[in-house]
């Protein structure tokens, strides 16, 4: 069974007994889209989805509207010297959200045969603020986002049956046909 609470550092890194500092923010990351191009294979009720390569040089399909991918970040107090900032977002059933609420309405609707989430999650201790996370988690997103992808279901797939095996959706999408002309 999936965990409908996910664990974000608000809840965890206080439960841990750590201070927090400035109040959340979300922000959104800035990221390089010159690697992605449109899938032409995506029925356009699901559409558009953009794929990028991996470093293996496969290409993977991205959540929908990756541009707009934003993360709720936080700063914690570790000591009087140390600052700990974290931030993170969820890709849950094709889509993505910065909030533990968010996921729950993306990965968790009855309607659907299968669900999934994943948290991506970045924390770092030296750095100035919330702002400089936030620049830095887009420039590391920018390089591994298809590697992360590869951890993730292909949600289209999923929605026309044709993962996994035994998909009761198989046969019961009907993709638009292509001109050949």
């Amino acid at each position: 069974m999936i965990d409908t609470v996910p664990h974000v550092p608000e809840r965890c890194f206080i439960g841990g007994g750590l201070q927090q500092g400035a109040s959340p923010r979300i922000i959104p990351l800035n990221l390089d889209q010159s690697r992605w191009v449109l899938d032409p294979d995506v029925p356009e009720d699901l559409g558009p989805i953009y794929r990028i390569r991996t470093a293996s040089g496969s290409r993977v399909r991205l959540p929908r509207n990756p541009q707009s991918i934003a993360i709720n970040t936080s700063e914690y107090t570790l000591s009087k010297e140390t600052t700990l900032f974290a931030g993170y977002f969820f890709i849950a059933n094709g889509g993505h959200t910065e909030s533990a609420n968010g996921v729950r309405g993306l990965a968790f609707k009855l309607q659907d045969d299968y669900a999934y989430y994943l948290k991506v999650q970045f924390n770092a201790s030296n750095l100035d603020s919330m702002d400089q996370l936030a620049q830095d988690a887009s420039s590391l997103l920018s390089e591994i986002f298809g590697e992360l992808m590869l951890c993730t279901p292909d949600w289209i797939d999923v929605q026309t049956g044709i993962y996994p095996p035994g998909n009761p959706r198989k046969g019961s999408f009907n993709k638009p046909q292509t001109d050949p002309s």
